[in-house]
């Protein structure tokens, strides 16, 4: 059984928000990125008089550019809105506990406690500053590394990588010998 308390700062919440976004924009990031190769390649061609320039592949690329910053701007508002509501968990102690079979989660300051099966838990992604616990696509639950003792990290890696097998994605744990990879003990 592992039990923790976790506090959310601002910049932890922000850095999930955005590992949020690039996951669901991904194909965008891509797209963005063949049509500015193109356009390159293109306006390359153009300059050594390979073919004639017109200039559909930059009102493609702005398009693109434009798509992403609008949507930046929007996750940065939902950010701040976020953040300004009463329901509002940036700075709230929230209490953890992981069992062989379930998972609970208390916030003492508000009187609400929810447990989860573990079963239930869709996936889990270790970032450098945080665990993401995505029950499913709506619900996850920010596990702040900076809140949590060297020992509660290596705990909570061998926990989810015993208990949710290929459902957790890691880059600092090597599931095959279930230790901490040599770039530095913990991040």
């Amino acid at each position: 059984m592992i039990r923790f308390t976790c506090t959310i700062t601002l910049s932890e919440y922000r850095a999930a928000v955005y590992f949020g976004l690039a996951s669901r924009l991904r194909r965008y990031f891509h797209a963005l990125l063949f049509f500015v190769l193109l356009a390159a390649a293109y306006l390359a061609a153009a300059q050594f008089g390979l073919i004639g320039y017109s200039p559909i592949l930059n009102f493609i690329v702005m398009a693109y550019l434009v798509f992403l910053l609008v949507q930046f701007g929007r996750t940065e508002m939902g950010i701040y809105r976020y953040s300004k509501t009463k329901d509002c968990l940036i700075g709230v102690p929230i209490n953890y506990v992981f069992s062989d079979t379930a998972f609970t989660v208390e916030i003492p300051s508000r009187g609400e406690k929810n447990r989860y099966d573990t079963a239930a838990i869709a996936v889990v992604f270790e970032e450098t500053p945080s665990f993401l616990v995505y029950i499913n696509a709506q619900q996850v639950f920010l596990l702040a590394k900076a809140s949590m003792t060297k020992e509660t990290i290596g705990e909570l890696r061998v926990f989810f990588s015993t208990h949710l097998k290929d459902r957790f994605v890691s880059r600092f744990f090597d599931k095959a010998n279930a230790s901490i990879r040599r770039r530095g003990l913990f991040r």
